[in-house]
């Protein structure tokens, strides 16, 4: 059995609401999102 691998992303941003939203937005794409404010 294959294990399928999400390709990581690192966002930073001022507003957490932002990093939420690339979170959905690519998470639904198959990414996996790492936010950091700032």
């Amino acid at each position: 059995m294959s294990e399928e691998r999400k390709k990581k992303i690192v966002c930073i941003e001022d507003e957490p609401e932002m990093i939420d939203l690339v979170r959905l937005i690519l998470g639904r794409r198959g990414f996996e999102l790492i936010g950091a404010i700032g």
